[in-house]
């Protein structure tokens, strides 16, 4: 399975991601991508119509309540 994706950023530029993981919170599912530089990118994952969309978390308090979740994960 090819674990690389390309999403255009807020310059219209393309950029590449791995995904390192995918996780659940309150019904929602998120991904945690790397990008080249090595920085960690949360997305929403939202499925429509057979498609995934990669949604980006806009506010700041629910970025910085998911970020901590997902921490959680990774250390159990």
């Amino acid at each position: 399975m090819d674990n690389k994706i390309v999403l255009i950023n807020e310059n219209n530029e393309e950029e590449e991601f791995t995904i390192e993981d995918t996780f659940g919170i309150d019904e929602k599912n998120y991904a945690a991508l790397l990008s080249e530089e090595k920085m960690i990118l949360i997305v929403e994952i939202i499925e429509k119509n057979y498609e995934v969309e990669f949604k980006a978390i806009e506010d700041q308090k629910e970025l910085d309540e998911i970020i901590k979740l997902y921490e959680e994960i990774k250390e159990e």
